[in-house]
Protein backbone atom coordinates (compact mmCIF):
# COMPACT_ATOMS: atom_id res chain seq x y z
CA UNK A 1 0.00 0.00 0.00
CA UNK A 2 0.82 3.42 -0.64
CA UNK A 3 1.12 6.26 2.07
CA UNK A 4 0.31 9.59 0.35
CA UNK A 5 1.95 13.01 2.23
CA UNK A 6 -0.73 15.67 1.32
CA UNK A 7 0.81 19.43 1.53
CA UNK A 8 -2.35 21.68 1.35
CA UNK A 9 -2.80 24.73 -0.11
CA UNK A 10 -2.87 28.26 1.17
CA UNK A 11 -6.27 28.65 2.04
CA UNK A 12 -7.15 25.77 4.01
CA UNK A 13 -5.82 24.25 7.07
CA UNK A 14 -6.02 19.87 7.45
CA UNK A 15 -9.35 20.52 8.98
CA UNK A 16 -10.83 22.10 5.83
CA UNK A 17 -9.08 19.34 3.91
CA UNK A 18 -10.22 16.34 6.42
CA UNK A 19 -13.00 15.15 3.75
CA UNK A 20 -10.78 15.57 0.92
CA UNK A 21 -7.61 13.47 2.71
CA UNK A 22 -10.48 10.75 3.57
CA UNK A 23 -11.76 10.69 0.47
CA UNK A 24 -8.43 10.18 -1.43
CA UNK A 25 -7.95 7.27 1.16
CA UNK A 26 -11.43 5.52 0.89
CA UNK A 27 -10.95 5.72 -3.13
CA UNK A 28 -7.34 4.52 -3.20
CA UNK A 29 -7.23 2.77 -0.71
CA UNK A 30 -3.65 4.35 0.37
CA UNK A 31 -2.61 5.82 3.65
CA UNK A 32 -2.52 9.60 3.88
CA UNK A 33 -0.86 11.95 6.66
CA UNK A 34 -1.88 15.72 5.98
CA UNK A 35 1.07 17.68 7.25
CA UNK A 36 0.20 21.28 8.67
CA UNK A 37 2.48 24.59 8.34
CA UNK A 38 3.52 26.78 11.38
CA UNK A 39 0.32 29.63 11.81
CA UNK A 40 -2.40 27.06 10.13
CA UNK A 41 -5.07 25.30 12.41
CA UNK A 42 -3.53 23.91 15.27
CA UNK A 43 -0.26 23.89 14.34
CA UNK A 44 2.17 26.45 17.08
CA UNK A 45 4.25 29.36 15.39
CA UNK A 46 3.55 32.22 14.13
CA UNK A 47 2.65 33.35 10.42
CA UNK A 48 3.73 30.42 7.78
CA UNK A 49 6.71 31.32 5.42
CA UNK A 50 8.66 29.07 2.80
CA UNK A 51 11.18 27.82 5.13
CA UNK A 52 8.94 26.95 7.68
CA UNK A 53 6.65 25.12 5.50
CA UNK A 54 9.11 23.85 3.90
CA UNK A 55 10.91 22.29 7.49
CA UNK A 56 7.32 20.61 8.33
CA UNK A 57 7.27 18.93 5.52
CA UNK A 58 10.84 17.77 5.14
CA UNK A 59 9.96 16.33 9.40
CA UNK A 60 7.06 14.62 8.12
CA UNK A 61 8.98 12.52 5.90
CA UNK A 62 11.28 12.37 8.23
CA UNK A 63 8.59 10.82 10.79
CA UNK A 64 7.47 8.84 7.35
CA UNK A 65 10.72 7.18 6.63
CA UNK A 66 12.43 7.13 10.25
CA UNK A 67 9.99 6.11 12.92
CA UNK A 68 7.25 4.56 10.84
CA UNK A 69 10.09 2.65 8.38
CA UNK A 70 7.96 3.40 5.33
CA UNK A 71 9.66 2.62 2.11
CA UNK A 72 10.52 5.80 -0.41
CA UNK A 73 9.25 3.55 -3.16
CA UNK A 74 5.66 3.20 -1.70
CA UNK A 75 5.60 7.30 -0.55
CA UNK A 76 3.78 9.33 -2.90
CA UNK A 77 4.06 13.41 -2.27
CA UNK A 78 0.83 15.08 -3.18
CA UNK A 79 0.91 19.19 -3.23
CA UNK A 80 -1.67 21.55 -3.71
CA UNK A 81 -0.85 25.02 -4.39
CA UNK A 82 1.19 26.46 -2.03
CA UNK A 83 1.68 23.10 -1.04
CA UNK A 84 3.43 22.27 -4.18
CA UNK A 85 6.68 24.05 -3.30
CA UNK A 86 7.60 21.85 -0.41
CA UNK A 87 6.40 19.00 -2.18
CA UNK A 88 8.54 19.62 -5.48
CA UNK A 89 11.22 20.20 -2.82
CA UNK A 90 10.67 16.52 -1.36
CA UNK A 91 10.86 15.02 -4.58
CA UNK A 92 14.08 16.88 -5.68
CA UNK A 93 15.78 15.42 -2.45
CA UNK A 94 14.10 11.87 -2.76
CA UNK A 95 12.88 9.40 -5.28
CA UNK A 96 9.55 8.71 -4.41
CA UNK A 97 6.77 6.48 -5.70
CA UNK A 98 5.07 9.69 -7.37
CA UNK A 99 4.85 13.19 -7.15
CA UNK A 100 1.20 14.89 -7.74
CA UNK A 101 0.62 18.69 -7.89
CA UNK A 102 -2.91 20.07 -8.47
CA UNK A 103 -2.21 23.97 -9.16
CA UNK A 104 1.30 24.62 -9.16
CA UNK A 105 3.22 27.29 -10.03
CA UNK A 106 6.55 28.13 -11.48
CA UNK A 107 7.66 31.12 -9.29
CA UNK A 108 5.96 33.29 -6.78
CA UNK A 109 6.88 35.93 -8.32
CA UNK A 110 6.15 34.92 -11.64
CA UNK A 111 2.38 34.28 -10.06
CA UNK A 112 2.11 38.08 -8.59
CA UNK A 113 3.98 39.53 -11.96
CA UNK A 114 -0.10 40.09 -13.23
CA UNK A 115 -1.41 41.66 -10.16
CA UNK A 116 1.81 44.07 -9.06
CA UNK A 117 2.90 44.28 -12.53
CA UNK A 118 6.26 45.97 -11.81
CA UNK A 119 5.84 45.66 -7.88
CA UNK A 120 6.46 42.16 -8.44
CA UNK A 121 10.00 43.01 -8.69
CA UNK A 122 10.49 43.52 -5.13
CA UNK A 123 8.74 40.56 -4.03
CA UNK A 124 11.44 37.67 -2.55
CA UNK A 125 11.30 34.24 -4.56
CA UNK A 126 10.01 31.97 -2.38
CA UNK A 127 9.34 28.18 -4.29
CA UNK A 128 11.04 28.56 -7.91
CA UNK A 129 9.62 25.08 -8.48
CA UNK A 130 10.33 25.67 -12.68
CA UNK A 131 14.17 25.44 -11.65
CA UNK A 132 13.58 22.72 -9.86
CA UNK A 133 11.33 20.45 -11.39
CA UNK A 134 14.44 19.54 -13.89
CA UNK A 135 15.79 17.58 -11.12
CA UNK A 136 12.47 15.63 -9.96
CA UNK A 137 13.16 11.55 -10.69
CA UNK A 138 10.16 10.12 -9.80
CA UNK A 139 7.03 9.88 -11.55
CA UNK A 140 4.79 13.49 -12.32
CA UNK A 141 1.31 13.55 -12.66
CA UNK A 142 0.41 17.61 -12.82
CA UNK A 143 -3.33 18.90 -12.97
CA UNK A 144 -4.10 22.36 -13.25
CA UNK A 145 -7.18 24.17 -14.60
CA UNK A 146 -7.26 27.54 -16.74
CA UNK A 147 -8.66 29.47 -13.84
CA UNK A 148 -6.91 28.84 -10.37
CA UNK A 149 -9.46 30.25 -7.48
Amino acid sequence: RFLILYLHSNAEDIGKCYSFCHLLRAQFQVHVLAVEYPGYGICPGSQATADSATENAFAAFRFVREVMRWPTDSIMVFGRSIGTGPAVLLAVQYKIAGLILIAPFLSIKELVRDALGLLSKLVDERFPSGDRMRLVRSPVLLIHGQQDA
